[in-house]
């Protein structure tokens, strides 16, 4: 039995990739969390920046419920977990598009390149949250003051991933994050790491990896609409004047800006674990399960599981389906509590000998903000 021959060298790895993750994690908890000392049922939501951050991207990994970081093996793998990309076996590109309640939409495009024979992997990727014109509303036009505002929300950055060995991988992703509503911009740097670790148990393909997301500087919004001014008492006395008390002047208004409060980013540390119980030359089976701890939100779990076959030399076939339980909301009821199930598939064709093309689908469900749809073209090479 594989474990048996190779114990000592197995739990001697798995140490070696949980330690750093378990100090990361530590230290995540430790220096962003704001919130430290209030009651250890508060929820943090609504209390990050940038929580756009946190909205999946590509539709394969949302069919799986999130469940996806030990699975990610295509270039959606670069916002998964950028170790992933050590999996490809040419350049690839996607781009993925959400649509969202109330007007709002993600889209997301990337591309990676392996280098050094496979061993080296780089790519970038650039993504943003548009938010649709909406018109100002103030106390005297509750209806419309005829002007409208908008906003975005973009990150951008390079990713990088190595494979140390045909076993294990890892990478990190340097991203930029700039948010902006009504002339109001805010902006930071963060980066995500992760690692992935391959092998087989039980003669079955096996993935155990651990990722933090969106470690970085605080958020601070600044902007010509936080300018403001103030005006003081319109007449006042002058002191170096006998008589100060009779003599007064007028005072000119004062500049000056709202200050806003510094939040944090939206911080998470991750594992995954991914088996194929079935796994032949033209049908696989994958279980994945993952495990995620917030600094923005309570901890969360997510299982999800693909059935992939290939019809013919040139056409392969996936369909998947996941649960994302999150604990945010404790109240739901009815249809509601199906929030969170996903469902999708995909179909890629190979085009010519040596190019693909894939097209994905997922519907996810989002309870009392009804659903989402994600569309996911991509291009790879072999």
């Amino acid at each position: 039995m594989w474990l048996a021959k190779n114990r000592t060298a197995f739990f001697g790895l798995l140490a070696a990739l949980l330690m750093p993750a378990l100090v990361s994690a530590a230290t995540i908890e430790t220096i962003a969390n704001p919130l430290r000392g209030r009651v250890s049922d508060f929820s943090n939501v609504g209390n990050r920046a940038a929580e756009f951050l946190t909205i999946p991207v590509g539709a394969r990994g949302l069919a799986m419920g999130n469940a996806f970081i030990a699975q990610a093996d295509d270039i959606s793998a670069i916002y998964w977990n950028p170790a992933g990309l050590g999996f490809l076996e040419g350049p690839q590109a996607f781009f993925s598009h959400l649509d969202m309640p109330l007007g709002f939409s993600i889209d997301y495009t990337a591309a990676a390149c392996p280098m050094l024979d496979g061993k080296l992997i780089l790519g970038g990727f650039f993504g943003i949250m548009n938010i649709a014109p909406e018109e100002i509303t103030t106390v005297e036009s509750p209806e419309g003051t005829g002007a409208f505002y908008d906003g975005y929300s973009t990150q951008f950055g390079a990713t990088m991933a190595f494979n140390f060995s045909d076993r294990f991988s890892a990478g990190v992703s340097v991203k930029g994050i700039r948010e902006s509503i009504f002339q109001i911009t805010s902006n930071a740097m963060a980066f995500d790491m992760g690692t992935n670790y391959h092998t087989e148990l039980f003669d079955r393909p096996i993935r155990l990896s651990f990722t933090i997301n969106n470690l970085g500087t605080n958020m601070q919004f600044k902007g010509d609409n936080l300018f403001l001014q103030v005006r003081p008492q319109e007449l006042y006395s002058d002191p170096l004047q006998d008589g100060a008390s009779n003599r007064m002047f007028n005072r000119d208004n004062r500049n000056a800006f709202y200050s806003t409060s510094k939040f944090y980013l939206p911080t998470s540390f991750q594992g995954g674990l991914a088996m194929d119980p079935y796994s032949t030359s033209d049908m696989r089976w994958t279980l994945a399960a993952q495990f995620s701890e917030n600094n923005y939100m309570p901890s969360s779990f997510a299982v999800g599981t693909e059935l992939a076959r290939s019809v013919n030399a040139r056409f392969t076939a996936a369909l998947r389906w996941g649960w994302n339980i999150e604990r945010d909301e404790v109240d739901l009821s009815g249809s509601d509590q199906m929030r969170g199930m996903s469902w999708g598939g995909g179909i890629e064709c190979n085009v010519l000998k040596n190019m693909g093309i894939a097209v994905d689908y997922a519907y996810r469900d989002m309870g009392r903000l009804t659903n989402n749809q994600v569309f996911t073209l991509m291009w790879k090479m072999m």
